[in-house]
């Protein structure tokens, strides 16, 4: 029997090394196959079928059956309620992902389908300046006039070379002491109530 925390810690330990250059051309360019390639390589760690056309095909197209029902379940807590509450200010909203597609993101409850942006679909990932800047011009807006919120240093933060303000999100990372360097973000916070404070 296999613990499920187990099955996490390997996908998150083989994920990790797979999120080289090489393998976001794979997300780009066949997402199918990148799955799968991240599900053999977890079960071959736990001593399991290693072939992506074998059981990692099983749970890659279970996954994708399930992932949009259980997206809104996963927010972090008080994500959802800031989004509505910052549409219903009048801030225009948009999301960039370094993911092969986001389905469940492109929701009008949160982010209008013209201002979500794939790498997947646009061609290139963070942190390329051309993703933040398209963005950007999606609404209708200049750099110097936009937030990037982002869990990442080093995709998400770069955003400040086009002019962006950033705010680094920690709590995925349980911590709050980023390394100074030349993507430091503008300010840092630990869960949604002090994003709250600092938006608002």
């Amino acid at each position: 029997m296999i613990r499920f925390e187990d099955l996490v810690e390997k996908v998150r330990g083989y994920g990790m090394r797979m999120l080289g250059p090489n393998s976001f051309g794979l997300i780009n360019t066949d997402p199918d196959l990148f799955r799968r390639t991240m599900w053999a390589g977890t079960l071959a760690k736990l001593g399991l079928d290693p072939h992506p056309d074998g059981f990692a095909r099983v749970i890659t197209d279970e996954f994708q059956k399930e992932r949009p029902k259980h997206w809104r379940a996963a927010m972090y807590p008080g994500a959802r309620d800031l989004l509505l509450d910052l549409k219903a200010r009048g801030t225009i909203l948009g999301a960039i992902t370094n993911g092969p597609t986001l389905e469940a993101l492109s929701c009008p409850d949160y982010f209008p389908p013209e201002r979500v942006f794939v790498s997947g679909e646009f061609g290139e990932r963070k942190p390329h300046a051309s993703i933040f800047l398209a963005a950007a011009k999606s609404a209708g807006v200049e750099p110097h006039e936009c937030v990037m919120v982002g869990d990442a240093v080093e995709y998400d933060m770069p955003a400040k070379a086009v002019g962006f303000r950033t705010v680094l999100y920690t709590a995925a990372h349980r911590q709050r002491d980023v390394p100074v360097s030349e993507w430091t973000p503008d300010a840092v916070v630990a869960d949604y109530a002090e994003l709250r404070s600092l938006l608002f």
